[in-house]
C-alpha cells in the first residue's frame, strides 16, 4: 500500500504589496513573496514505528549512512546507528567540563556536520560554556571512544544559535541585553561584524517585558549556495538571505504579514505557533508548519501539521500533510525514508517517500 496520497492544488508565490508598511515591523525584508498553496500536496499514511531500544530521544539527524539521536543520558548524550539496519554503534559525549564533554545534551539536529579531508565531523556548540567542539565521527566510531577537541574561536556562551561558515568564521545569534531584539552577527578570527542583511533583520523588536520568542526563528545554512534561511516560531514568514551577497527575500505564508506588535499582545495560549523545525538539503529546504494556537496544540485539538518544501531558487515545491503530531524530521535519501520524532510520546516513525524523492 502506498504511504502517501497525492492531491494537486494551485501554486501562489507572488510579489507582496506591502504599501507603506515598514518590513522591520514584521522582521521581514522589503522583497516579499506570498505563499498561499503549493503545486503538490501529499497526505502521509501508514508509517512504521521505529524502536531503537533507547528512551527519551530529544532530536535526530541522518548523516550519510548514520542515524544519530540525542537523549538526556549523561553517560553518552549522542547514540549512533548504522543505516539501514539500525545497528547500534555506541553512545558518546558525556556530561562534564572535559574536552570531550558538554554540561548538557546538545540537540543533534542543531549542530553542524561537515567533512575535513573526506572524513565526517560534527562541530558542536556547548551553550553553557561557550566551547566549540570538533568531533571526528569516523575515528570515534572506529576507536569506540570520543575523538573530540576544542576549537579556539572566541565565541560567547549562551548564544542560541551558531553556524560554521568556515574554520574561522561563524554566524551567531543571541539576544540583546534589554531582551527586546535578536542580535545576528559574524565572528571571524575573533572579530565581530554585522553585515547589512543581518543588520536589517536586527531592527525588529518587541516591547519591554514581552516574550522574546515572538522574534524566535529556526535557522539553517547552505554552504554551497552561501545562504541563510530562518523560519519564524510565531510570525508567518521565512527569510532567506546571503551574509554578504545580494540575496534578501521573505516568504509570507498567507496573504498578509504578521505585525510583531499585534502578535506580542496576544495571550500566550491564544498565540499561534507557526514553524517548529527547519532542515536543509542539497536541492531544497523543508519547514515544519503548525499554524495553530498553543492551546489547541497542548490539548490535542490542533489541525494537522504540514512539512513545506521550498527550492533554493525561491520556488515553493510541495507539502506533506502529516498523520500525527511531530517535533522534527529528517530524510534518508538513499532509501527514500522520512523519519519523524514526537518528543512527548517518545516516538520515532518512518515513512517511505521514495516515489516523491525520485521525482525531484
Amino acid at each position: 500500500m502506498k504511504n502517501l496520497v497525492i492531491s494537486l492544488v494551485l501554486l501562489l508565490a507572488v510579489p507582496y504589496g506591502c504599501g507603506k508598511d515598514d518590513p522591520s515591523e514584521s522582521m521581514a525584508f522589503g522583497n516579499i513573496y506570498t505563499v498561499d498553496k503549493f503545486p503538490n500536496s501529499y497526505n502521509l499514511e501508514n508509517g512504521t514505528k521505529l524502536d531503537l531500544g533507547i528512551a527519551g530521544v530529544q532530536s535526530l539527524s541522518v548523516q550519510d549512512s548514520l542515524l544519530i539521536v540525542s537523549t538526556g543520558d549523561i553517560s553518552g548524550y549522542w547514540s549512533f546507528f548504522r543505516l539501514p539496519g539500525y545497528e547500534f554503534l555506541g553512545k558518546y559525549i558525556s556530561k562534564g567540563r572535559g574536552a570531550s564533554e558538554t554540561l548538557n545534551s546538545r540537540r543533534v539536529e542543531d549542530q553542524f556536520f561537515t567533512e575535513y579531508g573526506g572524513i565526517p565531523h560534527s562541530i558542536i556548540y556547548d551553550y553553557d560554556l561557550g566551547n566549540l567542539l570538533l568531533m571526528n565521527i569516523q575515528e570515534t566510531l572506529r576507536e569506540k571512544q570520543p575523538s573530540i577537541r576544542k576549537l579556539g574561536t572566541g565565541l560567547e556562551k549562551n548564544l542560541f544559535n551558531i553556524v560554521c561558515i568556515d574554520s574561522t568564521t561563524f554566524f551567531c545569534r543571541g539576544i540583546d541585553k534589554d531582551m527586546t531584539r535578536q542580535s545576528r552577527f559574524i565572528v571571524k578570527d575573533g572579530e565581530i561584524s554585522v553585515p547589512d542583511n543581518l543588520a536589517e533583520l536586527n531592527k525588529a523588536s518587541i516591547s519591554h517585558g514581552k516574550d522574546i520568542n515572538t522574534l524566535g526563528t529556526y535557522c539553517i545554512y547552505n554552504p554551497e549556495r552561501k545562504l541563510i534561511v530562518e523560519a519564524a516560531l510565531e510570525l508567518n514568514l521565512i527569510n532567506m538571505y546571503s551574509i554578504d551577497g545580494p540575496v534578501r527575500m521573505t516568504y509570507c505564508i498567507g496573504r498578509k504579514l504578521d505585525k510583531i506588535k499585534n502578535i506580542e499582545g496576544i495571550d500566550y495560549w491564544k498565540k499561534k505557533t507557526r514553524f517548529c523545525h527547519l532542515a536543509g538539503y542539497r536541492d531544497f529546504f523543508a519547514a515544519l508548519y503548525h499554524d495553530d494556537t498553543k492551546e489547541n496544540i497542548e490539548t490535542g485539538k490542533a489541525k494537522k501539521q504540514t512539512t513545506q518544501f521550498y527550492s533554493w531558487d525561491v520556488s515553493p515545491m510541495f507539502e506533506i500533510v502529516l498523520d500525527r503530531r511531530i517535533d522534527s524530521f529528517d530524510i534518508d535519501f538513499s532509501t527514500g525514508t522520512l523519519y519523524t520524532l514526537n518528543i512527548a510520546d517518545d516516538e520515532i516513525y518512518r515513512y517511505d517517500i521514495s516515489h516523491i524523492i525520485n521525482t525531484l
